[in-house]
């Protein structure tokens, strides 16, 4: 079942979406990113921020997802690529969280292009969820990438204010489930 109209954005050889325009906040193709990035170095971040509504069977309160898509992942077996790549998405997902605050607190007003949706929000009782999908992976690879983001993020998830469980690799096909991405 396909879903029509609304925000839809490419990466890793999926299509995420359709979103509703206030409730997703394109960060990698946005002028706030663009503005940072200026000048040295490259600030990482995911690819998007979305904002979900309460579903009754899952949560109670509206969340935040901040989104990494990744094409494919080395084996926990090949040590250092892993820790790499474990490293790549933590800076990704961090410097997103911290890019939102800062928007969030004023930091770059005349380049804050973040939807209405987000600037309306209740922060305070938003459940904060950073999600990994890799396409193509099967259910039993997702364990140990798992495990390993968690552990690499627990110090944000306390500063943060959410559980670690709240950090999450899923596949494309559970992302599909979840209407993260298209069929």
């Amino acid at each position: 079942m396909s879903r029509q109209g609304g925000v839809k954005i490419r990466e890793s050889g999926m299509a995420f979406g359709p979103f509703d325009e206030d409730s997703v906040f394109h960060i990698e193709k946005s002028r706030l990113y663009c503005h940072v990035n200026l000048g040295r170095g490259q600030v990482p971040t995911a690819e998007l921020l979305l904002l979900k509504k309460p579903a009754p069977a899952l949560s109670k309160s509206p969340s935040l997802w901040l989104v990494e898509a990744k094409s494919s992942s080395p084996r926990p077996e090949n040590n250092m690529r892993f820790k790499d790549f474990i490293g790549e998405v933590k800076a990704k997902l961090n410097s997103s969280l911290c890019l939102f605050a800062a928007a969030l607190l004023g930091r770059h007003t005349e380049y804050c292009d973040l939807p209405d949706g987000f600037l309306k929000q209740d922060f305070s009782a938003l459940e904060i969820k950073l999600i990994l999908v890799l396409r193509g992976h099967k259910k039993e690879w997702l364990e140990p990438v798992s495990d390993a983001l968690q552990k690499s993020l627990w110090s944000a998830a306390r500063i943060w204010g959410f559980p670690s469980g709240n950090v999450v690799v899923i596949n494309d096909e559970m992302a599909k489930r979840l209407r993260l991405i298209e069929d």
